[in-house]
């Protein structure tokens, strides 16, 4: 099994985050898969698709997709068009989909609460990938579960980066 983490800079965000590093990602988001879909071993490889994008490209983006007229920091878009993660068996390879992060939003928001950027920036790509497989905060507890793992990867891969987690 492979996990493809494929990250472009449509931005040309003159301070990319450390944690679009390719190999910290793979490794960390091996680990949340391992938690929480331990069945994606069984496939040949996994992708992911990441973009950094400005603000206008994602409000752009948020209204065709999902009729809001405003940016937003993230948007998933999950192969899954019903929003169920349920991938066929009998795909070896497996596009889980596509993460749009507005970086100048991210940095913002880290400035507002306080955090670095790439504390911030970790938290929204974990967060987005939680998303792919279906994960939602549509309730209470569904979100409680979801913040506790995308903060408890956030801090794994600043550990690893080398940064406080």
């Amino acid at each position: 099994m492979k996990l493809e983490i494929g990250i472009s800079n449509d931005e040309g965000d003159p301070r990319p985050s450390a944690i679009l590093d390719e190999e910290v990602l793979s490794l960390c988001i091996s680990q949340l898969f391992d938690e929480v879909w331990p069945q994606w071993r069984m496939r040949d490889s996994v992708s992911i698709s990441i973009a950094t994008v400005d603000e206008e490209t994602i409000r752009q983006l948020n209204n065709s997709y999902r009729g809001c007229d405003s940016s937003t920091d993230v948007l998933s878009f999950p192969q899954w068009e019903d929003g169920v993660f349920s991938p066929p068996e009998e795909w070896t390879e497996l596009p889980l989909g596509d993460v749009v992060i507005c970086t100048s939003i991210v940095n913002r928001n880290a400035e507002e609460r306080n955090e670095s950027y790439d504390r911030e920036m970790a938290l929204m790509v974990f967060h987005s990938v939680l998303h792919l497989l279906g994960w939602d905060h549509d309730t209470q507890e569904k979100e409680a579960a979801m913040w506790s793992l995308q903060e408890k990867y956030r801090d794994i891969a600043m550990e690893k980066l080398g940064q406080e987690g």
